[in-house]
């Protein structure tokens, strides 16, 4: 290596060229990516980020990717995949309980859901607290162990202090298996909110507030 200079170590993969552009559309339309699909984009962007970590998860189970890597981009988006679909919900809830629909810019994760259960409170006359439990012990674990989603994305804090997750060890297996659960769960919150707004609204369109 000494002596050598950049341009020797050139590898065979090709280097960029003046002409290239990460965002130009490809000749063949299944390869290209439709950008806001959708009305909803906040329930979008969730989707998209679970579908991602699930993919990776896929592919490094199948060998073509290596666990100890992608363990780091797995985890920061189921995450953030939660942070958004806990936001969906706190959203539409509020507008079915006739309030502006919003919801908070954090990112605390453990917030976000407790406002998400009390609001699920007072919307649901019934509640399946095993399951409702469970999700809650699931998101204080893992608020536990990044609290302001940057464990996973930095190994060191903004002045160089290390900041790893304090968890050593994350079966990708388990891990996709626990996130479908509490997947199922906060969808058919969100599509139990949807179906009470659409009757809410037709009641509302044919006998007056």
């Amino acid at each position: 290596m000494e002596g050598e200079t950049f341009l020797q170590l050139k590898s065979d993969a090709p280097w960029p060229s003046y002409g290239d552009s990460l965002f130009e559309g490809d000749n063949f339309g299944q390869t290209n990516a439709m950008l806001g699909y959708g009305l909803d984009t906040l329930d979008l962007y969730a989707e998209g980020y679970k579908r991602g970590a699930d993919q990776l998860v896929e592919n490094a189970l199948a060998g073509r990717g290596t666990l100890d890597f992608v363990v780091y981009p797995v985890v920061y988006m189921y995450r953030h995949y939660l942070e958004l679909k806990l936001k969906v919900i706190i959203r539409d809830g509020l507008v079915l309980l006739d309030q502006p629909p919003s919801f908070p810019k954090h990112h605390n994760l453990l917030i976000l859901w407790l406002l998400t259960r009390r609001l699920m409170k007072k919307i649901f006359d019934e509640e399946d607290s095993v399951a409702t439990d469970a999700v809650e012990k699931c998101i204080r674990e893992l608020d536990k162990v990044d609290p302001d989603a940057q464990k996973f994305r930095y190994p060191v804090d903004r002045n160089g202090v290390p900041t790893g997750p304090a968890v050593k060890t994350i079966g990708f297996v388990n891990l996709r298996r626990v996130m479908e659960r509490i997947d199922a769960y906060l969808d058919a919150a969100v599509t139990a909110i949807e179906y009470d707004s659409e009757m809410k609204c037709e009641f509302r369109m044919e006998f007056g507030p």
